[in-house]
């Protein structure tokens, strides 16, 4: 299915057990949904109007994504972890659907899915050249110790100005930026178990 003979039968052997693996799965549907949010975030980033269309596929995304976990817990490394990273995460996306003013800011964060898609198809491929790895690493420095500071440090900014940071209206967002900050740091310190994940019945 996934190669011939020859050098195809590499790929036919990393993938024979992928209908069987749950992570290998999840990963694989994950390639077809991950780098289309985060091309439309980027392009929200030109062509603002975008911006809330960004923001729905992510809903849709978290949604979908949290009831196959459900069904699926052993197709992420803490599928507690990751619910809460989902639940936290739409109540942000709450945020850009409920104030127009912050629509854009909150679209921007799709873009952390660039990470998540090189992590996700490192994994799932096995891939691990060197050139491969400086490129993931560089990956993993510019979204995960420069993009996501930022977007928390102006998230913060922006309440502060709009006079919402300790009014009810201000909660959702706040929860969801101290909820993604808390579930990054945690990515991080476990960032090899992460990266590396395989299912425990894995084969390879």
């Amino acid at each position: 299915m996934f190669g011939s003979k020859g050098s195809g039968g590499a790929w036919s052997k990393r993938y024979a057990n992928l209908l069987s693996d749950p992570v290998k799965r999840h990963d694989f549907l994950n390639l077809f949904f991950l780098p289309v949010i985060a091309l439309v975030s980027s392009a929200a980033v030109v062509w603002p109007r975008l911006s809330i269309c960004a923001i729905w596929c992510m809903v849709g995304y978290m949604f979908l994504d949290a009831c196959w976990i459900i069904t699926n817990p052993d197709c992420v490394p803490n599928f507690r972890l990751v619910l809460f990273h989902h639940f936290v995460s739409v109540l942000g996306l709450y945020e850009g659907i409920r104030s127009p003013v912050n629509t854009d800011l909150v679209a921007n964060f799709g873009m952390i899915e660039y990470h998540t898609t090189y992590m996700t198809f490192r994994r799932l491929t096995g891939i691990r050249t060197p050139r491969s790895e400086q490129i993931f690493m560089c990956v993993t420095v510019l979204v995960r110790l420069g993009l996501i500071p930022y977007l928390f440090f102006v998230t913060f900014r922006d309440f502060l100005h709009q006079g919402i940071f300790f009014t009810r209206y201000g909660f959702p967002g706040l929860a969801s930026v101290t909820g993604l900050m808390i579930f990054n740091v945690n990515f991080l310190i476990k960032r090899q178990h992460m990266f590396n994940y395989k299912h425990k019945d894995s084969k390879e």
